[in-house]
């Protein structure tokens, strides 16, 4: 606890029980030197803080960059209004509880451009669990409302998990579309098949967080009528 009751901190349980040791995100640091930040987060045995500062804050950056490890440009796109008519005849409802190995190798491809990956602290091998994790969720029900798989020829081309948020907004977790089918619309239908499917939730309101490392992604969700609504440099504080 900071003076005046700002929070510098918040932990993060379900990623410190996922990694084996405590990790915390970073919530206000402002007025405090560099020094005092490590040294708060030390005292409570933090490992590892996750640092998330808009990109028009300089001064902020120009200290996570001097002292924290860069792993990703967090873009946040929003869309609002009907969806158009569109052809989704490859894309139906996965139902099954847990994925295939289809579904596990998409989920992995998921995390092409993530700070998990991006972070050389974190090997290949727990980044990869981490996004088997969170597809098994998905299946489950845990992390989504719903999956939705595009077929062709007998085998799964693609994949999105979608949710929606307290906020009723439609919110899409996870999107990916096989190395072979790049290129072909799938990625589009995914989309919009994930618009649809929220609207018919209640949703106005659509919403998907992205790398914007990830050209090709975000060219997707602008094609698709989406904007963007914020930008965060995202840092990792290894203790």
């Amino acid at each position: 606890m900071r003076d005046g009751g700002d929070m510098l901190y918040r932990l993060c349980d379900w990623d410190s029980n996922f990694f084996g040791y405590v990790v915390a995100e970073i919530l206000n640091e402002q007025g405090l030197s560099f020094e005092e930040v490590r040294r708060e987060l030390s005292l409570k045995q933090i490992r590892l803080a996750y640092w998330q500062i808009p990109k028009s804050d300089h001064l902020a950056l120009e200290k996570a960059h001097e002292n924290a490890s860069f792993v990703g440009t967090q873009v946040t796109y929003e869309r609002t209004g009907h969806v158009d008519h569109f052809s989704n005849k490859r894309v139906i409802r996965y139902t099954p509880s847990s994925p295939t190995e289809e579904l596990n190798q998409l989920a992995i491809l998921c995390g092409d451009f993530s700070r998990f990956k991006n972070d050389r602290n974190i090997s290949n091998e727990r980044f990869e669990k981490l996004y088997l994790e969170w597809m098994k969720k998905c299946t489950e029900g845990a992390l989504a409302d719903e999956v939705l798989v595009s077929n062709e020829h007998g085998k799964t081309t693609g994949m999105v998990a979608i949710r929606k948020k307290e906020d009723s907004s439609g919110s899409i977790g996870l999107i990916a579309v096989s190395e072979n089918s790049r290129g072909s619309g799938v990625g589009s239908e995914l989309v919009y098949s994930a618009l649809r499917a929220s609207a018919r939730q209640g949703c106005e309101k659509h919403n998907v967080v992205t790398y914007a490392e990830n050209v090709a992604a975000c060219r997707l969700f602008e094609k698709c009528g989406y904007s963007v609504k914020s930008t965060m440099c995202y840092f990792h504080l290894w203790l």
